[in-house]
């Protein structure tokens, strides 16, 4: 697996790779969390902001197809023509009561836990990058 961070490949150490065609819990049946994660009965919480959080199911995206740099901040960009998969989302987090909506137009929405419409916030990556 390949993770970028507004638009910058993270490197992993060579224990940690995952190799090519490999399934993982990621695409499994199985709870995910976004922002956490839980190992062993240990919650472990980010602390950042989301603009938008996308899966394309199958799929081996550039970090161009959903963002770009502007007056050096990255910004998320309109994805059409992506495609989603099977199991795919697109969460904007466009609605404050339903934060956990799919965009992508099949429906895969996410449960919000433990959260309420004040995690929204109006505050965006596209402010001020004209």
């Amino acid at each position: 697996k390949i993770v970028y961070l507004n638009g910058t490949r993270l490197s992993v150490n060579d224990s940690q790779q995952i190799g090519q065609n490999v399934d993982s819990k990621f695409n499994s049946n199985s709870v995910h969390y976004i922002g956490a994660r839980q190992d062993n009965g240990a919650d472990y919480y980010g602390d950042y902001y989301l603009a938008e959080y996308i899966w394309a199911d199958g799929q081996a995206y550039a970090p161009s197809q959903f963002g770009e740099t502007k007056n050096g901040v990255w910004i998320p960009k309109d994805a059409s023509g992506t495609n989603f998969g099977t199991t795919g989302y697109h969460l904007k987090f466009q609605t404050a009561n339903a934060l956990g909506d799919d965009t992508s137009g099949l429906g895969n929405d996410w449960t919000v836990n433990n959260m309420g419409v004040d995690h929204q916030v109006l505050d965006s990556p596209t402010i001020g990058t004209g």
